[in-house]
C-alpha cells in the first residue's frame, strides 16, 4: 500500500489508476490486481483473457524490503503453476 500510494498518489499519473483511489486498496484492487495463490490466479487471469482478449500480462513479484527467497517462490509458482495453464 505504501508503494501505491507514493507512486499514484505523488503525482504520478497513470493511465488505469486514478490517483483519488491510490489510497483505497480495496477499490485500487478492483479489476487491477491479481493476488493469490496459484489457482486462484489462473482463476482471475483466465477471467482477464476470456472478457477481454488479453494476452500479456506484466507481473510485479516484489516490492523493496522483500527477502529474495520471498520473490524466487513467486516466480516458481508462476512459471510452474500459472504460466501451464494457458498454454
Amino acid at each position: 500500500m505504501i508503494a501505491y500510494r507514493k507512486e499514484y498518489a505523488g503525482g504520478w499519473r497513470h493511465p488505469f489508476i486514478d490517483a483519488s483511489i491510490a489510497t483505497d486498496l480495496d477499490r485500487l484492487m478492483e479489476d487491477r490486481f491479481i493476488i493469490g495463490g496459484p489457482d486462484e490466479c489462473v482463476r482471475r487471469i483466465r477471467r482477464f483473457v476470456d472478457e477481454y482478449g488479453m494476452t500479456h500480462l506484466i507481473c510485479r513479484t516484489f516490492f523493496p524490503g522483500m527477502p529474495h527467497e520471498h520473490i524466487m517462490r513467486e516466480l516458481e509458482l508462476i512459471a510452474r503453476e500459472v504460466v501451464p495453464a494457458f498454454s
